[in-house]
C-alpha cells in the first residue's frame, strides 16, 4: 500500500493512470453504444450518424485548439492569482465567442452541408445539437481550469459520466424503443451528456474557482495569438482525420462511411495511449521549455514516444491478425469489407505517435505557428493523395490515403522537432527494448520512479 501511495503521489503516475482512464473510457463507451447502435440501425443511417459525429467533433477539437493549449502555457507564464483570474474570464469570453459563430454557422450551413453529403438528415441533427454545443462552454471551461492545475481526476470523471450517461440512454432507447429510436433522439442523449458532465465537473473544480469575473483585453489577445495557429493546426487535424469519411460521402453515398467508420473506431481504441500522452505531456513540456531547457523537453518526448510505440507495437499486430474476428464481434458479418481497412491502418498503428507527439510538444514550446504551417502543408497532401486514391479505388482508397499521408506526416513533423529540440529517432529506438525488458525481466523497476519525471512541489499539482 505505501509503494502504491508513493507511486501515485508523483505527477507523472497520477496523471497518466486518470488521462488514461479518460481516454479509455472515451472509447469504451463509445465502442459499446456502437455495438448497440450498428444492429438496431441500418447501415445508411450509421453512415449519416458518422458524418454528423465528424462534424460536431471538428467543431468541439477546433474550440479546444484555440483555448486549451493557450490557457494551460500562459497559465504557467505568471504566480499571480489576480492574472489567473483573468486569464480564466478572458478564455471564458472567447469561449463563448467561438459558440455563437459556430451556432451561427450551423444555421447558415447546416442545409448545404445536407445537399453536399447526400443526405437532408444531416441538416436537422446538426440543428438539434445547437443546445449541446452551449452547454460545451461550461464544460470545457471547467476541463481547461483542471488542467491548468495539473489535476486529471474530475477530468476523467466528468467525460466517464458524460459518455455513460449518453450509453444508458441509448442502451434504454434501443432495449423499450428499438423499433422507433431515431438519430434526433441520439442527439438529445448526447445532451444529456454533457450535462451531466458538466455538473460533475464543477464538483472537482469548485476549489480553484473564485467566482471572480474580470477579462483583460491583453490576455484575451495573448490568448487568441496563441490559439490563432494551434486552432488552425486543430482544424486542419480534424478535418484530415476525417477527411477521408467527407471524400466517400460526396463520392459514394453515407453506407460506405459506415464501413469506414469501423476502421476508425478501432484505430481510436489503439490511439488511447498516444492521446492520453498528449494531455499529461503538455504542461510539463510548457513548463520545462521555460524553465529547464531543450534537452528536458527532448528526454520527455522520446521518453513517452518509444513508451507508446512499445505499447502500441504489440496490440497492432493482434488487431491485424484477428480483424475479421473483431469486425464481426463489434458490428456483425454486414461490415466484413472493413477487414482490409482495419489490416492496412495497423500497419502504420505504431507511426502515429510519433507525429502526434511531435506536434503536441512543438506546440508546448510555444512553436503553434510552425505546427500550423505543417498542418497547412499535410492537409493539403492528404487531400490530393486520398482524392486520387478514392477515385482509382473507391473507399478502400481512402485507407491506401491514410497509409501514404501518415508516413510524409512523421517524417515532415519530427524534422521539425528534431531541428528545435535534437531528438534522436536513434534514442527513441535504442528506448523501446529496455522498455520490453524492464517489462518482462524488472517489473519492479517500473515501480520506481525516474528522478527526471518527480514532481517535488508539495502541492496538488
Amino acid at each position: 500500500m505505501n509503494s502504491l501511495k508513493k507511486i501515485f503521489s508523483t505527477y507523472w503516475y497520477r496523471s497518466g493512470f486518470f488521462s488514461v482512464l479518460q481516454r479509455f473510457s472515451l472509447v469504451f463507451f463509445g465502442l459499446v453504444s456502437y455495438l448497440l447502435l450498428v444492429r438496431a440501425l441500418n447501415t445508411t443511417v450509421m453512415g449519416i450518424w458518422a458524418l454528423f459525429l465528424a462534424v460536431t467533433t471538428t467543431f468541439e477539437m477546433s474550440k479546444y485548439a484555440l483555448l486549451k493549449n493557450g490557457f494551460v502555457a500562459l497559465y504557467h507564464t505568471t504566480e499571480s492569482s489576480k492574472e489567473h483570474i483573468s486569464i480564466a474570464s478572458s478564455s471564458l469570453i472567447l469561449n463563448i465567442g467561438f459558440t455563437i459563430l459556430f451556432i451561427i454557422l450551423v444555421l447558415a450551413l447546416a442545409p448545404l452541408l445536407g445537399t453536399f453529403f447526400k443526405t437532408r438528415e444531416l441538416t436537422k441533427l446538426l440543428y438539434f445539437y445547437i443546445p449541446t454545443s452551449i452547454i460545451l462552454i461550461p464544460f470545457s471551461h471547467l476541463e481547461y481550469i483542471q488542467l491548468a492545475n495539473m489535476t486529471f481526476k474530475g477530468i476523467f470523471a466528468s467525460y466517464f459520466i458524460r459518455q455513460g450517461i449518453f450509453l444508458l440512454l441509448v442502451g434504454i432507447g434501443i432495449l423499450w424503443f428499438a423499433n422507433t429510436i431515431t438519430l434526433p433522439s441520439l442527439v438529445l442523449f448526447q445532451t444529456f451528456g454533457v450535462l451531466s458532465g458538466t455538473l460533475i465537473s464543477h464538483l472537482y473544480t469548485k476549489k480553484y474557482l473564485t467566482y471572480t469575473f474580470n477579462p483583460q483585453k491583453v490576455w484575451s489577445k495573448k490568448l487568441m495569438n496563441y490559439g490563432k495557429y494551434v486552432l488552425g493546426s486543430g482544424i486542419c487535424s480534424n478535418i484530415f482525420g476525417s477527411l477521408d469519411r467527407y471524400l466517400i460521402a460526396s463520392f459514394m453515398n453515407p453506407s460506405s462511411v459506415a464501413f469506414y467508420d469501423v476502421s476508425a473506431r478501432i484505430n481510436n481504441l489503439i490511439d488511447v495511449p498516444t492521446a492520453a500522452a498528449a494531455d499529461v505531456i503538455f504542461p510539463k513540456s510548457a513548463k520545462a521549455a521555460n524553465t529547464e531547457g531543450p534537452s528536458k523537453v527532448k528526454f520527455f518526448y522520446e521518453k513517452m514516444v518509444s513508451i507508446l510505440i512499445g505499447t502500441i507495437l504489440p496490440l497492432s499486430i493482434l488487431v491485424f491478425l484477428f480483424a475479421k474476428e473483431i469486425v464481426i464481434f463489434i458490428a456483425g458479418q454486414k461490415y466484413a469489407p472493413a477487414v482490409i481497412l482495419i489490416r492496412i491502418a495497423m500497419l502504420y498503428a505504431f507511426l502515429r505517435p510519433v507525429q502526434i507527439q511531435a506536434s503536441n510538444v512543438l506546440n508546448s514550446i510555444n512553436h503553434p505557428k510552425t505546427t500550423f504551417i505543417l498542418n497547412i502543408v499535410i492537409l493539403s497532401f492528404t487531400l490530393t493523395v486520398d482524392y486520387i486514391c478514392i477515385k482509382i479505388f473507391g473507399f478502400i482508397g481512402a485507407a491506401y490515403g491514410s497509409f501514404l499521408t501518415t508516413i510524409f506526416s512523421t517524417i515532415l513533423t519530427f524534422r521539425y522537432l528534431k531541428k528545435l529540440t535534437s531528438v534522436r529517432l536513434i534514442d527513441i529506438l535504442k528506448m523501446i527494448p529496455d522498455f520490453y525488458r524492464d517489462l518482462i525481466f524488472k517489473s519492479k523497476s517500473l515501480l520506481k520512479v525516474h528522478p527526471a519525471l518527480v514532481n517535488t512541489n508539495s502541492t496538488n499539482r
